[in-house]
């Protein structure tokens, strides 16, 4: 997949905030949404971060699909 097909500024809504307070290092959770969206929105984060799971299985499903939207290694 190409790198950089989705950004925060073209989904609009909240995701232009939710990338500034990432960006400025404010400890930022998500919650009540589907995996997918989750891996979406980790995806486009363009430095480190920690995503949290349950256990390896959910850790190596989220690796995966994170890689798979983002073309960059998890």
């Amino acid at each position: 997949m190409k790198e950089n097909f989705f950004s925060f500024l073209q989904l609009n809504g909240e995701y232009p905030d939710l990338c500034e307070s990432i960006r400025c290092g404010m400890p930022t959770a998500v919650f009540g949404i589907s995996d997918p969206h989750k891996y979406m929105i980790a995806a486009l984060v363009d430095s480190p971060i920690v995503y949290v799971t349950s256990d390896a299985t959910a850790t190596r499903k989220a690796a995966e699909n994170i890689a798979a939207l983002s073309g960059k290694r998890v």
